[in-house]
This record gives structure tokens, sequence and C-alpha cells, in this order.
């Protein structure tokens, strides 16, 4: 067993996640029929602990997946309590064609662009025509939705699409960790209302407690209003849980950014670059780190080469924002930030903060805090971010307007207060 693209050992690999035990196996299909091998493997020594193989049906999948997980409990002598038992029967979506839609569909609609994302809409509509109603699948075609909308495109449309999805979810289970989580959504770009949308996220983290996607997006946002430990915190879960997950190093590293680490945010930020290094928003991310540990020069080749300067991204023009800092071209600047693209970037309180952040460095006072009370007015209070640790934001900090916000922003960071996580 090894990773793709390396040659680690298994031992190595065990380390690497930080488990003792390894799933290793195989699905053969055939038609419609499916033959499955699993065997578990001690990390420590390279010993089969446990194997076995199973036939069956394509409608058979989930049956089979209760065998195996039940069948490791027992060789590992593990004692399942009754919630971890609901767990492993739970069928959220018990129709295989569609489960399998669902989970190819995720990593798409996750992408940030347009081109896969539709794509991801496209197999969770045949997931739909499959299944018929289902209030996850609903969720999912939110979420599209609600992607596409972070990026750029369709805003006004796109926002119907997401709140009729998200109300037909809703109908069919209100109480669906994936509702909550399109709920959040909802909140934080429609409305505004971080602190809404965190009630939203911690919801749905409460309801499905393993969940590594939603713990991505509620250390995001927990890092945003400055709830550092809180975040950083879900961060070490995210990693024990789910270590390979493509967003795992990307969370790690904006963490550490929104907490004033720059340094430490580099690692993590290049990993997830060069796992996706096609998505606008890793380049973005990518770049912006850079530019913060002062390696301009590194930033302005990786924008020449790796960006689509035509794009309509909204990611690919925030990066294409980070090239005319650093040229200090603000003609440039302004002709990218058309009214089409302020209009989208109004709503988003993390890409508001950043075009503050951008004016600043060029010295344009009043655009600055202009963009930086958009911020703040959208739920970006992460005091210590802004009144002392962000480096472009050291231009304004003198600045009579800047001073009375930052009194607001303290008084509202200091009142707010994350409980049982």
């Amino acid at each position: 067993m090894t990773f793709k693209g390396t040659k680690k050992t298994l031992k190595e690999i065990t380390n690497t996640v930080n488990v003792r035990y390894a799933l290793e196996g195989s699905v053969r299909k055939d038609g419609n029929n499916i033959r499955v091998v699993a065997q578990l493997i001690d990390g420590t020594n390279d010993a089969h602990i446990w194997a076995e193989k199973y036939n069956g049906t394509l409608e058979d999948i989930f049956n089979i997946q209760e065998e195996v997980s039940c069948s490791i409990a027992d060789a590992l002598k593990i004692k399942l309590n009754s919630l971890e038992k609901q767990k492993i029967d739970q069928r959220p979506i018990d129709n295989a064609f569609a489960y399998d839609c669902y989970k190819r569909a995720y990593p798409e609609i996750n992408s940030m662009t347009e081109e896969r994302i539709n794509y991801g809409l496209n197999l969770l509509q045949k997931g739909l025509e499959a299944k018929g109603e289902n209030a996850v699948i609903y969720a999912g075609i939110a979420l599209a939705y609600l992607q596409l909308i972070n990026i750029g495109i369709n805003a006004e449309e796109n926002f119907i699409k997401f709140e009729e999805f998200t109300q037909k979810a809703l109908n069919l289970d209100p109480e669906l960790p994936q509702v909550h989580f399109a709920l959040g959504g909802l909140k934080v770009l429609k409305d505004g209302e971080a602190k809404a949308a965190i009630d939203h996220f911690k919801q749905a983290h409460k309801s499905s407690p393993d969940d590594p996607e939603i713990m991505i997006y509620l250390a995001l946002f927990l890092a945003i209003v400055g709830q550092n430990e809180s975040a950083h915190k879900l961060v070490e879960t995210i990693t024990r849980i789910d270590p390979i997950n493509p967003l795992c190093d990307a969370i790690r590293g904006y963490v550490h950014f929104f907490s004033g680490r720059y340094e430490l945010a580099v690692d993590p930020l290049f990993a997830s670059y060069k796992l996706t290094p096609e998505s606008p928003m890793h380049q973005f991310w990518k770049a912006l780190i850079l530019f913060y540990n002062d390696r301009v020069d590194e930033a302005y080749d990786l924008i020449n080469e790796m960006v689509d300067e035509s794009s309509t991204n909204i990611w690919t023009i925030m990066t294409l924002l980070i090239k005319t800092m650093i040229k200090r071209d603000k003609a440039k600047l302004a002709s990218l930030l058309t009214p089409e693209v302020v209009a989208q970037i109004q709503i988003d309180l993390q890409h508001s903060f950043h075009i503050a952040t951008f004016y600043s460095y060029l010295e344009k006072k009043e655009e600055a805090l202009k963009w930086l009370e958009n911020a703040v007015d959208r739920g970006f209070i992460n005091y210590p971010l802004l009144n002392e640790q962000d480096i472009l934001l050291e231009n304004i900090r003198d600045e009579e307007g800047f001073k009375i916000l930052m009194k607001r922003v303290k008084k509202e960071w200091e009142d707010y207060r994350i409980e049982n996580l």
C-alpha cells in the first residue's frame, strides 16, 4: 500500500496520518454486480488483522458497508455504543447510484471553477432522478448554487435557485446537518450575518460532529470573527479525522493567516495549492501568503505563470489585484474593480476585508476605510487582526475613522464568545 504518487511504506503512511491501522481494499463492478475485497493491517508491524470478500449487487452496497464496519470493530475488539451503531446504520441516500452521484459531486462543487461546479450540479440532478426527492441531494444542489455565487456567476439568479433548493431540503428534513450548512451560507452571503451563519454551522456540527466539511467552514468563520482558539481546536480535530482531505491543509493555512501567523500559513497553503494548482482559490491564497511574507517576486511570477487574466472568476480577479499591489498600479486596480465586480465583492465579508488591505497598502485611505467598514458590517470582527496584526492595514491605523471603527469592532469581538463546540 502506498500514497498515490509516493513510495511511502505502510508504516510511514499510518505515521503520517496518525493512525495505527489501515484498511486496504478494492471494489470491482461488472454491470450490476460488485465484489468487495477488504483487509485490515496493523501499521506498526504490517500484520494482517482481518480480511474478507463480499459479493453482491449495487443494491447490497449499504449492507456490505455495514458488515465491513462491524467486522472491523469486532476484529479490533471494539464495543460500539448505540450512537456509533446508529451512525453505521444511517442511509441519508438509500440508493447506491444516487449516493455515488452525490459523493462524486462534492469535490466538483468545492473546486471554485464554473465548469466543475456545473458538472457537480449535473451529477446531483442525475442522483435526484434516480432517487426522487431527497433532502441531502437538495442541500447539495443548494451548495452548488452558493459556490457559483461565491465565484461571481449570476448572483441574483443563483440566489433564487439557492434559496429554492435550501427550502426544499428544509421542508423534507429541518434538522438535517446539510440544511443548516446551506442556511449558514445564506446568512453570510445574502444577509451579511456572520454570527447567525456560525450558529447554523454549529448546529450542523452538533448533528454531525465527525463531518470534516462542516468543521472546515465552521473553523474558517470562527477565524474570521477572531475566535482563534476555537478555530485552531477544530483544525486539530479535522486533521485527526480526515488528514488527507484536500481542504485540510487549506483551512490550517487560513486559520493561521487570520490569526496573524503568516509564516506558519506558508506550508499548509503551499500544500493545498500543490494538490490543485488549477484552483483559482488556491492560486489566490498562495500568491497572497507569498506577498505577506515579503516574497513579492515569487508572488508576481506565480500570477504571471498560472493565472488566466481573461477569467471572470472572482478568485482570479482577487489574485490579479495582488499583482496591482505589487506593481503599485492604481489605474489597473480601478479597471479591475468594475461595478459588477464591486457588487459581487461587497456581499462577501472576506473579500471586502482583502480589498481594504489592498487599498491601504496603496495608501488610498478613504477607499480602504470604506471597504473595511463594509467587511465589519457583514461580520468581520477579528479585532486582533484588524487592530494590530495585519501588516497591510498599517497605513490607515492612525486615521480617525479607523480608530472609531475599531472601538465598535473591539466591543463586538469581546461580547462574542463561542461555547460548546
